[in-house]
């Protein structure tokens, strides 16, 4: 006995057994077409979604990568007074790690207040640049579709869009 039904006889006041019937099984297909014409904008939409997920991932896994030692260098060399050459290592490096390090390099000398500050707002302008490449390369995508020109012009920004530096 389950406890469904124990409650409906304790309410009921009664002995008897009171069957209840299992709900009825459905895939979900036969739950997209009982769902009318409203699924298949939803069915697009869920795939627009996954795609800008994924993108999102794989940008944000594209440009946290730092070459393997990046870290220890710069540690080595301010650790050795070569703030210069610390500084050189984070020029070389294009990614928002490097440039969020080389910011903090260049108030190394006033407080660690306006170290602190100075990394929080580059940090912010990272996070905008990588926002607004991950929307220009989607506006991009969706116009390609358009017409031959959009397409060529796609095809340049994305060949640019490699060796952009943001700043």
């Amino acid at each position: 006995m389950d406890f469904k039904t124990l409650i409906l006889q304790i309410i009921n006041g009664s002995d008897s057994s009171v069957v209840i019937n299992s709900p009825q099984e459905i895939t979900v297909l036969e739950l997209l077409f009982k769902g009318g014409f409203m699924m298949l904008p939803l069915l697009i939409l869920f795939f627009f979604t996954i795609y800008i997920f994924i993108e999102k991932i794989l940008i944000i896994n594209r440009e946290s990568k730092s070459p393997k030692n990046f870290n220890e260098e710069i540690i080595n060399r301010i650790k050795n007074d070569d703030i210069n050459g610390a500084k050189l290592i984070c020029e070389d490096i294009n990614n928002p790690v490097s440039r969020m390090i080389l910011k903090g390099l260049d108030k190394l000398h006033t407080n660690l207040k306006n170290i602190e500050t100075s990394i929080e707002n580059v940090g912010k302008i990272e996070i905008y640049n990588l926002e607004k490449a991950n929307f220009y390369n989607r506006r991009n995508m969706l116009e390609a579709f358009g017409n031959e020109d959009h397409r060529k012009t796609f095809l340049i920004n994305c060949h640019h869009e490699k060796s952009r530096i943001y700043y």
